[in-house]
C-alpha cells in the first residue's frame, strides 16, 4: 500500500515536470515578449540620453529660448 502512494506521487511529479518543460520551451520560443523587452530597452536608452543631454546643455538651451522669446516680443 505504501508503494502505491509513492507511485502516484512519482507520476504526478513526472507529469508536472513534463508540463513545466513544455511551458518553458513555448516561453523560450515566443518572440512577443522578447520584442517588448527590446522596445523597453530602446525607450530606456533614449530617455537616459535625453536626460543626459538636458543635464549637459539645459542652461544653454534655456538661455537660447529666453533670448528667442525676448526677440519675438520686441518685434
Amino acid at each position: 500500500m505504501a508503494g502505491d502512494t509513492n507511485e502516484g506521487r512519482d507520476h504526478d511529479v513526472r507529469s508536472t515536470a513534463r508540463s513545466l518543460g513544455r511551458r518553458l520551451r513555448l516561453f523560450l520560443r515566443a518572440e512577443e515578449g522578447s520584442t517588448a523587452i527590446e522596445y523597453g530597452l530602446i525607450v530606456t536608452f533614449v530617455a537616459l540620453m535625453l536626460v543626459g543631454f538636458l543635464a549637459s546643455f539645459g542652461d544653454k538651451l534655456s538661455g537660447f529660448f529666453l533670448s528667442l522669446a525676448s526677440g519675438i516680443r520686441t518685434s
